[in-house]
């Protein structure tokens, strides 16, 4: 990474690797340097703000740098042409910094258990236990946190805060999934800073249908069938900078991502078996809530689900039904009428016959729970079915 300020063309020139961003200062102008006439002594500060400044009431929405920083130049002259580096470059006041890039995966606080992996926050560190079969801190428990979804729920997870946007070169989606429903959303998140891009994952028509597009082209896999033989299956979505892999079971799919963004920057919440306003949500091939048990749901290296369980606030469970962590066939799929005008309407192609079962409860004291209009030969009619004081009748 290199900044440089040109102060006689009033420029900030921002360099990160092969990408190039100018901007114009407008303090900087001879014109309008709002009445500095001298040079000022300045202060360069290196991954974030000192506690003095802090106490001074400046504020900035980013958190200071946590990681390792090496190969500082500092230079300066009168002139772009003229930058000579400072040496040696001291410095005056440092604050928790420590010499040497620090992994503490390789101390005695990494506790991940044999097949997991470590990743290291340079202050801490956390266990990624992706396709080991073990949850828990340290990857050390052999089990699976497994959650019953009927139609009515999803799950969303907050992937960060508004404050700490970034952009992301590498990305991981997996889950396990098993259902005996077609037609319904597995997973979806999109986002609009960069370009409008959106990841989106179905049932559909018994197979997997995963749509994405980072800016600048749409890209499809359909991968499997018979998924809702209510069979467990594995779908993992893997983007690596400018390509993705699309792995179900045994069946895979690489695509090259078109144009030249390759990075994702989604908003903050991402949802899993569902969403809110489907309809609305580009890519799915579906608008239902998935019905059927979920279980190892990983974004990148949280395991959304256990998180869940475990009371994680940025994990949260969306329905009318209670969390169900345990794997029960779904055979009845309920539907919630959540307001008096809330209705099915239901075309007949047999004017002969008509043959309705349904079971049902509510709070309610008296309702019409189904109506139709009639027309016979003796003119127009009705029927309809009557709850009331705790009886059934039929008119």
């Amino acid at each position: 990474m290199q900044v440089r300020i040109d102060v006689h063309g009033a420029r900030l020139i921002a360099r990160v690797d092969n990408h190039k961003e100018e901007v114009y200062l407008k303090g900087l102008n001879h014109e309008t340097n709002y009445g500095v006439s001298i040079n000022l002594m300045s202060v360069v500060l290196v991954g974030g703000l000192s506690s003095e400044e802090k106490l001074h009431g400046v504020k900035y929405i980013i958190e200071s740098f946590v990681g390792c920083i090496r190969n500082v130049v500092l230079s300066s002259g009168k002139a772009a042409s003229d930058l000579l580096p400072i040496t040696p470059l001291i410095a005056t006041k440092h604050e928790n910094v420590k010499e040497g890039c620090r992994n503490m995966c390789h101390t005695r606080q990494n506790l991940c258990f044999k097949g997991s992996r470590c990743i290291n926050h340079y202050y801490d560190i956390s266990c990624d236990c992706f396709g080991t079969k073990y949850e828990g801190e340290h990857c050390d428990i052999y089990t699976a946190t497994v959650l019953t979804l009927r139609g009515s729920s999803y799950v969303s997870y907050r992937i960060y805060d508004w404050k700490d946007r970034i952009h992301s070169s590498v990305t991981r989606i997996s889950m396990m999934f098993k259902t005996n429903y077609d037609d319904s959303a597995l997973f979806y998140a999109s986002g609009e800073s960069l370009k409008p891009q959106y990841i989106a994952a179905s049932v559909k028509n018994h197979s997997a249908y995963i749509e994405m597009d980072f800016g600048d082209g749409v890209m499809t896999a359909v991968l499997g069938q018979d998924l809702t033989k209510h069979y467990w299956h594995n779908l993992t979505i893997f983007h690596d900078r400018n390509q993705v892999t699309a792995i179900l079971d045994d069946h895979l799919k690489i695509m090259e991502i078109p144009g030249e963004v390759h990075n994702l920057l989604f908003d903050p919440e991402i949802y899993f078996g569902g969403g809110p306003n489907l309809s609305k949500r580009k890519g799915l091939a579906s608008n239902n809530n998935f019905v059927g048990s979920l279980k190892y749901v990983f974004y990148n290296d949280i395991s959304v689900l256990f998180e869940l369980k475990k009371g994680n606030p940025k994990v949260h469970y969306i329905g009318v039904l209670e969390e169900e962590f345990t794997e029960s066939e779904v055979n009845v799929i309920p539907i919630t009428f959540s307001y008096a005008k809330s209705h099915i309407w239901w075309p007949m192609s047999n004017v002969h016959t008509l043959d309705l079962k349904f079971d049902f409860k509510s709070s309610k004291a008296t309702a019409v729970l189904a109506y139709s209009e009639v027309k016979t030969s003796e003119g127009l009619g009705f029927w309809e079915i009557r709850l009331a004081t705790d009886r059934l009748s039929f008119e």
